[in-house]
């Protein structure tokens, strides 16, 4: 039977994230770390900075050839991201290359 100050680690870690805010930089690290793993290499050679708020991906790239071309399959890269990070809600809805 569970006393009435007990909880389970995952809610205490949701009431962390609550009351300190750290919903959107937890956020921020997962949508990073997706971008390396489906992109790869590639990625951590062009990728210069990678900022996330407000649901946005803001990448800063150093080749206008892979930044056009990451354009083009941009939807693409929405569905993986979200995918990989694998959240019930959607984390990332808008991806800016730069």
């Amino acid at each position: 039977m569970k006393r009435k100050n007990e909880h389970s680690l995952a809610e205490v870690l949701q009431l962390l994230k609550k009351k300190y805010g750290w919903s959107e930089k937890m956020m921020e690290v997962a949508a990073k770390d997706a971008w390396y793993r489906i992109l790869g290499p590639v990625a951590q050679n062009h990728t210069l900075n990678i900022t996330y708020e407000r649901q946005t991906l803001t990448i800063h790239l150093n080749s206008s050839v892979l930044r056009e071309e990451l354009w083009m399959h941009k939807e693409k890269l929405l569905k993986a991201i979200n995918e990989e990070i694998g959240q019930d809600e959607t984390v990332v809805k808008n991806i800016l290359l730069l």
